[in-house]
């Protein structure tokens, strides 16, 4: 493509226009967050995330995790159209 301009699907598009308002609200998110959870409010969040996260993908079928999803490529170096 002529000047380096690489085409995105649609949800990566998406995802990169919305980079800027979630770095916005992230910051602010991250250290307000300290005053909202104690360590072990933190660490008892995670412990439910993690759970769910693996109750999920132990529900998936084999064939799933071989579906791929574009991300926005400036979000990491590893990330490839």
């Amino acid at each position: 493509m002529e000047g380096g301009a690489r085409i995105q699907p649609p949800f990566a598009g998406v995802l990169d226009a919305l980079t800027p308002p979630y770095r916005v609200v992230n910051y602010p998110g991250s250290v307000g967050g300290e005053q909202v959870l104690t360590p072990i409010g933190m660490a008892w969040l995670l412990d439910r995330t993690l759970s769910s996260v693996h109750r999920h993908l132990d529900a998936e079928h084999d064939a799933n995790p071989a579906c791929a999803l574009h991300f926005p490529i400036h979000w990491d170096p590893y990330f490839t159209t």
